[in-house]
């Protein structure tokens, strides 16, 4: 089923109408009525909902977000942007037609003890995230940067990033997620528990270390079924 058929069970049942319900989510009455007919006015292609209105749609008819990402059907486009968007507004993607594009997930990073491996491709709607290609998080590491096990974690090529941001690093041939630190004269690969030491690196260490990318989104959408 797509998100609108979740919202007028629930407006029929609690006998709210398309305002009512706007106003307890916080969209627009002209989007939860695109929501229902599942159709953009404007491109007459179905409608692709945003992380944060799924969440909006949860939170008032009272089922978890995750259950409600699974009771929607799985070829669904979703966007995963964390922009506020205002599907009354002619000039976002809420009401114009969406292009996607895909990229590569590649393999499953442990961000304890990870690998390296190409998988497959995903579509992700052009104007959400500026990422190369898309990583399978495992582990427990980089959960105080709220990734956890099963997420996607999105990646744009670069080969270097500022103190303190979050990075694809290849430590030979296995990537991890970490935050990287630079001080005068090392550079530590943090994780997000502590439960995992830093890793340091200095000039002239044997560990060799190169930095894949930045991080610059993820997303629990897409966890791995268990």
């Amino acid at each position: 089923m797509h998100l609108g058929i979740l919202i007028k069970r629930y407006r029929e049942t609690h006998g709210l109408s398309m305002d009512d319900f706007a106003k307890r989510s916080g969209l627009s009455k002209a989007y939860i009525s695109m929501l229902e007919k599942n159709k953009n006015s404007r491109s007459k292609k179905p409608i692709v909902p945003s992380l944060e209105t799924i969440k909006s749609v949860s939170d008032v008819i009272g089922i978890d977000f995750n259950i409600v990402i699974e009771m929607i059907d799985p070829d669904t486009k979703v966007s995963v942007s964390n922009k506020s968007i205002d599907p009354t507004d002619y000039t976002n993607h809420g009401l114009l037609p969406v292009t996607t594009r895909k990229i590569p997930v590649i393999g499953n990073v442990h961000c304890g003890k990870p690998e390296f491996a190409e998988e497959d491709y995903l579509d992700i709607v052009e104007s959400d995230i500026d990422a190369d290609f898309a990583l399978r998080s495992k582990g427990d590491s980089m959960i105080g940067a709220g990734i956890e096990d099963g997420d996607l974690v999105f990646v744009r090529k670069q080969p270097t990033v500022d103190s303190g941001e979050l990075a694809v690093v290849l430590l030979g041939d296995d990537a991890a997620v970490k935050r990287v630190y630079k001080y005068e004269t090392y550079i530590t690969l943090n994780a997000e528990n502590p439960a995992y030491a830093p890793i340091v690196l200095r000039e002239g260490d044997d560990q060799e270390a190169s930095i894949l990318g930045k991080v610059v989104a993820h997303t629990h959408y897409y966890k791995e079924k268990k």
